[in-house]
């Protein structure tokens, strides 16, 4: 089961750098690794390639989707 990335904001902000530098460490390559894999996406470069307009168009779809599926599909 993995966490979702706003429950790792609120985690990665609890933990202070003088806490724990071992989990400090881990939360930066997570952080690391999940921004390069945004990159690595199919769909990464076509949407980098797009208008404004189309842009502002694929977010507003992926703030819909992503609402749909936190708020309308929670079992």
């Amino acid at each position: 089961m993995s966490i979702p990335d706003e429950e790792w904001r609120v985690l990665s902000q609890q933990v202070t750098p003088s806490a724990d530098i071992f989990i400090q460490s881990i939360l930066e390559q997570r952080n690391s690794l999940v921004a390069e894999e945004k990159t690595q996406r199919t769909g990464a470069s076509f949407k980098s390639s797009l208008s404004k307009t189309a842009q502002e168009a694929c977010a507003i779809v992926d703030r819909t989707r992503r609402h749909k599926q936190e708020n309308v599909w929670v079992h």
